[in-house]
């Protein structure tokens, strides 16, 4: 297919070629790359304030509120224990914006 069929743009507008072998390039399992991403997120970031707009904001019976935070670029989960979210002085709800403390986790 060539760039101008596929109508995806970038990175997708190149003609695909073939990985070289690369035997020396070492194989990891899916559980050891997740583990590593895990440690370096979490060692790297510990906590943080992180600025957004609540998107998605639920409320199951556990007590627990899960919510999205997001910007015009991207979106992350979260979740606030049943114990910080009974503490909090304002309510989350969609289109509030925020400063968020909290450790990031993966």
């Amino acid at each position: 297919m060539s760039s101008d069929d596929n109508g995806l743009g970038w990175p997708f507008d190149k003609e695909e070629e073939e990985a070289p072998a690369r035997p020396n390039v070492v194989e990891y399992s899916v559980s050891e790359i997740s583990f590593a991403l895990k440690r370096i997120v979490e060692d790297t970031f510990g906590y943080v304030r992180i600025r957004g707009e609540l998107g998605r904001v639920s409320r199951p019976a556990s007590g627990h509120v899960y919510l999205d935070l997001k910007d015009e670029k991207s979106v992350l989960s979260g979740v606030c224990w049943k114990g910080v979210a009974q503490r909090l002085k304002v309510q989350p709800e969609q289109g509030l914006e925020v400063i968020i403390t909290g450790k990031i986790t993966t």
